[in-house]
C-alpha cells in the first residue's frame, strides 16, 4: 500500500518546527555570541535574543539561546547588566539595539538552567580571547 503524500501536508509545519536534538543539559559553558535577533513579543515587549554557541566540552558546537524581554524595570536592569558583562557600554536602549552586531564574537561563561518548559541563562563572566578556543 502506498502513502498518499497529499495527506502529509497538514503535518509539514509540525515537522519543520520539531527539534532534531535534545535540549542542552543544565550546566556552565564557555560560549561565543554568534547572532543577535531582536523583535517584539506577543505582549508587544521588545525582545533581545542572544544566539550562543558552545565552544568546548561534550556539547561543543551546540546552541543556547537567551532572551532579554524588556517588560519591566527589573528586566531592563538585568539587560543592562548582561550588556555590561560583555564589556558593552551604551548610553541608551536604542543604542544597544542599533549596535547589537558589535556583540558578535563576544565570549562568555554562562550557566544554563531549565525547569519544566522554562530555561534561564545567566551570564557569569566575560572570557578573554585566550581563555577558550575559537
Amino acid at each position: 500500500m502506498s502513502v498518499d503524500l497529499a495527506k502529509l501536508n497538514k503535518f509539514e509545519p509540525v515537522f519543520k518546527e520539531s527539534p532534531t536534538e535534545t535540549e542542552v543539559p543544565n550546566g556552565t559553558y564557555a560560549v561565543r555570541v554568534v547572532k543577535i535577533s531582536t523583535g517584539m513579543t506577543q505582549n508587544d515587549n521588545p525582545n533581545f535574543i542572544w544566539h550562543l554557541k558552545i565552544l568546548e566540552g561534550p556539547e561543543k558546537g551546540r546552541m543556547i539561546f537567551k532572551n532579554n524581554i524588556l517588560a519591566s524595570h527589573p528586566s531592563v536592569e538585568q539587560f543592562k547588566k548582561d550588556l555590561f558583562m560583555c564589556g558593552f557600554e551604551v548610553e541608551s536602549l536604542k543604542e544597544a539595539f542599533q549596535s547589537k552586531d558589535d556583540l558578535l564574537g563576544t565570549r562568555l561563561e554562562v550557566t544554563k538552567t531549565s525547569r519544566e518548559q522554562f530555561t534561564i541563562v545567566y551570564f557569569q563572566k566575560y572570557l578573554e580571547q585566550d581563555e577558550v578556543p575559537a
